[in-house]
């Protein structure tokens, strides 16, 4: 019984007993204010730990991030990470956060992601990438809203129909794609 116990606390993250880590403390010190690039900040916060908080009301501009370890990453209300303009060409990479084998267990709550699209150009349906891309296994988007992509709001490339992808309140508008799921 204890090693069955074991096997479970090793293959499942225990979030509760991390120390959270905001974003916008030293010594990650992003700045939220919209104009700012905070890609550096928010890299560093999610290397410090395995809960991440971005604060309530501020706008997080951002290139993608490639997850590979479990993470938590919550947002306060009306808290967005917003990738940063770029010019993105058909086939370019928009991501804002990319859920890696190894990030299983995953969750991504309460968060406004947008791609930051341009409105002057046209939307691309492409599956190729999105301002999510999930490409591990048991995963959770809760009260999420991902909005102005240039491709897709969600791809989850390469899933296993065996594997569980939970999401509970999930809103994609203004994108080339709502959600391409495959395996």
């Amino acid at each position: 019984m204890m090693s069955l116990i074991l096997v479970f606390l090793f293959a499942f993250p225990v979030f509760a007993q991390e120390k959270t880590v905001n974003v916008m403390e030293a010594p990650h010190l992003a700045k939220g204010d919209g104009v700012t690039d905070d890609t550096a900040a928010i890299a560093s916060a999610l290397a410090a730990g395995l809960e991440i908080y971005f604060p309530t009301g501020h706008v997080f501009l951002t290139d993608g991030h490639e997850i590979s370890t479990p993470k938590k990453i919550t947002c306060g209300q009306q808290a967005t990470i917003k990738q940063r303009p770029n010019n993105l060409a058909p086939g370019s990479q928009e991501q804002v956060f990319a859920f890696n084998p190894g990030s299983e267990g995953s969750v991504l709550e309460g968060c406004l992601i947008d791609g930051n699209r341009d409105a002057a150009k046209p939307t691309y349906t492409t599956n190729e990438w999105a301002c999510l891309t999930i490409n591990a296994p048991y995963l959770t988007i809760r009260d999420v809203e991902v909005q102005e992509c240039t491709t897709t709001g969600l791809n989850g490339r390469s899933l296993d129909p065996k594997h569980n992808l939970s999401i509970d309140h999930l809103s994609i508008h203004d994108s080339g794609l709502g959600v391409t799921l495959k395996h």
